[in-house]
């Protein structure tokens, strides 16, 4: 498994839509926001740019101004970064994303620094996990439960008879990012 991460503003002079293929360049043309357009395209032509054949899986995930890209040619992967934002409701989010037994976690928290630490890391390793396993988010997050006692470390998770492994490669008040393969 090899694990990228690149900022899209220094890498815009790289960006070139006519690398890729023209049904991709419509989907990419659909997006509404020139900088969504923009990671869509960097992406895209780092993972051609890697030619892998189809052995080979991959996942992206895009944050702020930057891309992370997963790639490996025996697992099936999943990757999330997301950076702090102020625009976030953490509460709300946290009753629809976690676990009861990780609410309970989150709420025994008295730090907020601590709070928010919890709540990015958590939600990274979820999508993380339930991209790995390639059903996104179309398993409700708040019914896997990843941390009923230790927050903040590596692990496995069964899902639908799958175990996947999940790796956080950053856990800090500036952004959280997590990595996961089965």
């Amino acid at each position: 498994m090899c694990v990228f991460i690149f900022s899209v503003t220094e890498n815009l002079k790289n960006i070139n839509i006519n690398l890729l293929q023209e049904d991709e360049v419509k989907k990419i043309l659909c997006y509404q926001n020139k900088f969504d357009r923009d990671k869509r395209v960097l992406s895209r032509i780092f993972v051609e740019s890697l030619k892998l054949n189809e052995a080979w899986k991959f996942n992206v995930s895009y944050s702020a101004d930057f891309v992370s890209v997963v790639v490996s040619d025996k697992h099936m992967v999943g990757v999330d970064l997301e950076f702090v934002s102020d625009s976030t409701d953490r509460l709300t989010a946290a009753d629809v994303f976690m676990h009861p037994k990780e609410l309970v976690l989150f709420r025994s928290l008295k730090e907020q620094e601590k709070k928010i630490l919890f709540f990015y890391t958590l939600w990274v390793c979820k999508e993380a996990v339930l991209k790995a396993l390639g059903t996104g988010l179309m398993i409700p997050p708040h019914t896997v439960c990843l941390w009923d006692t230790q927050p903040f470390k590596d692990g496995w998770v069964s899902l639908d008879g799958e175990k996947i492994r999940y790796f956080i490669l950053k856990s800090g008040l500036g952004c959280a990012w997590c990595v996961a393969a089965h």
